[in-house]
């Protein structure tokens, strides 16, 4: 249904700078995170934590760093940059955690021969044979008590989606198109229901590392899924032997892909408001949630958009020596003080009513005003039929203009 009503349109109005601060805060989010697990040690973060207090409980834990998982983590780094710059067409991700586990085996087995306890920390088993699908519980009594949150949800997944997808579409040099965007993502959700899943909303790491794999089509994510589905049931008990601080490695290097500097440069250059709504969502993310970021940005920049679009401007014309009409300046002289022309530019709506009635005030406080002729239609570049603007074919305009001179 909300397809059939291309509901999706509506996220074509989040700007730039809106998707711009949440893509960056996110990235950086994800960078920060993952620090933990590079350096070996274990933070346990307050609910609500912030990206200050991530930041602060992580230099604070520095020094209970684990040098065994350090060192894998140094050796990661070398063989990602080194499978990066020589064989960059190579899947280097899968070719380092390959490389990787066999090395953390290795140092694990060393550690316990010196009886060593502190190991490298690895991922855990994935059971894929627990999975069984299951249709989710349906009560009418939870309609009322989940509709608002479900909604909700629903939009942010949305938001998140589409700005992932805008993002990595402008660096493909192609189009968006949200409402399939939107569809998948239903889709999605529903598969998710029917096993057991959480409600699932696009990924930055996984669609930026999709990107970087040479994705070229929306198939892409379909073949990943199966690729993905058959590896949890063929080598899902092998995933304890891959280390935790390899792929918080790989992480890392994914968030920092992510932090486009032509685009915020741009961004940051374009114009006071899009500036504006970039430091607001940007600070909004690091200071309270990523979710709540998106909505505030997004409720600024049509803020901003509503202001500038409720302060209409209005033009006084006046008649040149060869009877054109043209904007008058601060420096002409009226020929006939009795009667002034008024372009308005800009949207009249109800936001807009009140300044407008105190410029239209302050326009006819002339002393010798008795007629004023008020433009408010919308005119073509080559001029109209409704009034004497510069370029205007209005004959009748133009006749009673100077009907009323000659008397």
């Amino acid at each position: 249904m909300a397809l059939f009503l291309k509901v999706a349109n509506l996220i074509q109005y989040i700007s730039r700078s809106v998707i711009t601060g949440y893509i960056t805060a996110a990235a950086i989010f994800i960078i920060i995170n993952q620090i933990q697990k590079v350096f070996g040690f274990e933070i346990i973060l307050p609910e609500g934590s912030t990206f200050f207090t991530v930041v602060h409980l992580s230099l604070f834990n520095l020094v209970n760093s684990h040098w065994p998982t350090v060192l894998v983590s140094f050796i990661t780094v070398i063989i990602y940059v080194g499978f990066k710059r020589w064989k960059p067409a190579w899947p280097a991700v899968a070719l380092c955690l390959l490389f990787m586990a066999a090395m953390t085996a290795g140092v694990n087995m060393t550690l316990n021969h010196w009886q060593i306890s502190s190991l490298v920390s690895t991922l855990s088993v994935v059971d894929a044979a627990s999975w069984r699908p299951q249709l989710p519980e349906v009560s009418f009594e939870w309609i009322s008590l989940l509709a608002g949150s479900s909604l909700v949800l629903a939009f942010l997944s949305i938001l998140e989606g589409a700005s992932i997808g805008k993002s990595l579409a402008a660096k493909a040099g192609e189009r968006l198109d949200t409402n399939k965007e939107m569809l998948g993502m239903g889709v999605a959700n529903i598969g998710c229901a029917l096993m057991q899943g959480v409600p699932a909303s696009g990924s930055l790491t996984r669609s930026q590392l999709n990107f970087e794999s040479g994705a070229r089509t929306g198939f892409s994510s379909i073949f990943s899924g199966v690729i993905v589905a058959l590896g949890a049931f063929l080598i899902g008990p092998y995933t304890k032997f891959i280390p935790a601080s390899a792929l918080g490695v790989l992480v890392i290097a994914i968030g920092l892909s992510l932090i486009n500097k032509h685009v915020l440069r741009v961004v940051w250059n374009a114009t006071g408001s899009d500036r504006l709504v970039f430091i607001v969502t940007f600070a909004a993310a690091l200071l309270i949630r990523l979710d709540f970021a998106i909505i505030l940005g997004v409720g600024v920049s049509v803020l901003l958009f509503l202001r500038k679009a409720a302060q209409p401007e209005l033009v006084e014309y006046t008649q040149d020596m060869h009877g054109q009409f043209r904007p008058m300046e601060k420096s002409d002289v009226e020929r006939v003080p009795e009667i002034s022309i008024v372009h308005v530019e800009g949207d009249l709506f109800f936001g807009a009513a009140e300044l407008f009635r105190d410029q239209m005030r302050q326009a006819c406080e002339k002393p010798h005003l008795k007629i004023v002729i008020l433009k408010i239609a919308q005119c073509t570049p080559s001029g109209c039929h409704q009034c004497p603007r510069p370029g205007g074919t209005n004959p009748i305009s133009t006749q009673y203009w100077q009907a009323f001179i000659d008397q």
